[in-house]
């Protein structure tokens, strides 16, 4: 019984791409089993196939970006991108969740007031419960190890976020979250060591 028999039509095209790819050439016994499915060259018409929609579907990535940034609303990005590789409905799901995901990210590297103002209340808030929940941690085993850093800078790092509602990508939320572990370590060596 051959190894590629149980594959299914694209774990062969996968097998055989990357064959193609890391050997330079396909083995004797999927060639056997692409003769039995069709043959070599339907084979490699379906992969150019696949590749013509991943290349239209980065396509239309990079216009709705580029689109994004001239402000333009995703219904208008619906109407200005033309596809004839992909349909109707793929474009639109993909518009959605492109445009989504390009503004998300955009607002999250937004540093504005507000931002500013989170991350300075999130320090001294943050920094003072990974203080107390550390205190404890150190009153129950006696010592402290520098070790610690690394919990701290996460627990930090969750309620900074938890508090701002943006991640560390954030150049403010970064620098939050570092201070806020600097203060922690702080308070434990003043206050406690």
């Amino acid at each position: 019984m051959a190894f590629y028999s149980n594959f299914s039509e694209n774990d062969l095209r996968e097998a055989y791409k990357n064959q193609v790819d890391y050997q330079g050439k396909p083995n004797e016994e999927i060639l056997a089993e692409i003769k039995k499915r069709g043959g070599l060259e339907s084979l490699v018409s379906k992969i150019r196939q696949e590749q013509k929609h991943v290349d239209e579907r980065n396509k239309i990535i990079r216009e709705i970006h580029g689109h994004y940034m001239k402000k333009k609303s995703k219904e208008e990005c619906n109407i200005l991108i033309k596809s004839d590789l992909i349909s109707e409905s793929e474009k639109l799901v993909l518009i959605n969740e492109k445009y989504t995901h390009i503004h998300n990210h955009s607002e999250n590297l937004k540093i504005d007031s507000k931002t500013i103002v989170k991350s300075i209340a999130a320090i001294f808030i943050s920094s003072i419960l990974t203080f107390l929940i550390f205190l404890l941690f150190i009153t129950v085993i006696n010592f402290a190890l520098i070790a610690f850093l690394v919990p701290i800078y996460i627990i930090n790092y969750l309620i900074i976020k938890v508090i701002t509602g943006k991640t560390r990508n954030n150049i403010i939320i970064f620098l939050a979250t570092f201070f806020a572990t600097l203060l922690s370590v702080f308070y434990l060596y003043v206050l406690v060591l």
